[in-house]
């Protein structure tokens, strides 16, 4: 399995926000809900671009959970005819809300194939579960969708096709992909999240609690949209408190 980028390690704080979820970390003596979620978890898109990005980094929109399925998956129906010299954008399904730009998370569901053959060698969808680009621009992915993906809306599709010099190069991959190969990727954006800075965390007060027994979930700043379940895909920014002090 070859997935389209070069692996690094990634902290928590790549963390993001979609849906509207504080942390009063260690605990709260508030209302306990069952089904809170974990520090790095948050809602993303349906299928049908409704737009989840945040606006000002503390709150989230009109958010809904994505399913990705193998049944769900579009076909890669056209290939370039000849060799792939410059990145090539193509937007096949149109989206709606702010178009990705550098320092964005980017969330996807993709089919990548060798342009010359179409020959598949990864795809996200047979593992139930959206990729997270971020931040764009400077993500760790090959250089051919930090680049590609700018400009990108959410509930969009759009195909990459990608020359080797912004894919791999001359370093094979896995059985399929060979070295000088051109690659093109049928994506599907479920999310473009907004980047955030320091001075963007919320103001919130979350008083010390001990002896905490049972996780529970408060919420500081409600969200709209549905609400996470089970098989969600979900980011969120966070802070975290010491819960005694």
């Amino acid at each position: 399995m070859i997935r389209p980028f070069r692996p690094r390690a990634r902290t928590a704080s790549s963390a993001l926000l979609v849906g509207a979820i504080l942390l009063a970390a260690c605990g709260s003596d508030s209302a306990s809900s069952d089904s809170s979620a974990p520090a790095d978890s948050v809602v993303s898109t349906d299928d049908t671009g409704t737009d989840t990005t945040a606006t000002d980094g503390t709150t989230a929109t009109d958010d809904t959970t994505a399913t990705t399925t193998p049944v769900d998956r579009p076909s890669v129906d056209s290939l370039p005819t000849v060799p792939v010299t410059e990145l090539g954008v193509t937007v096949i399904e149109p989206g709606t809300g702010p178009e990705a730009v550098e320092g964005d998370t980017v969330v996807v569901d993709y089919t990548g194939v060798r342009s010359a053959d179409g020959t598949e060698f990864d795809n996200s969808y047979d593992r139930g579960q959206p990729f997270t680009v971020a931040p764009l621009g400077d993500s760790g992915t090959i250089e051919g969708w930090d680049q590609g993906l700018v400009g990108v809306q959410a509930g969009s599709t759009v195909q990459l096709d990608i020359p080797s010099a912004l894919a791999y190069g001359d370093q094979p991959q896995g059985d399929v992909i060979q070295a000088g190969d051109d690659l093109t990727f049928l994506i599907e954006v479920r999310a473009v999240i907004p980047g955030t800075t320091a001075d963007q965390a919320p103001d919130v007060t979350v008083e010390p609690t001990e002896g905490v027994t049972e996780v529970t979930t408060t919420d500081l700043v409600e969200g709209t949209g549905a609400e996470a379940v089970d098989g969600s895909t979900v980011a969120v920014q966070y802070l975290a408190f010491n819960g005694t002090r």
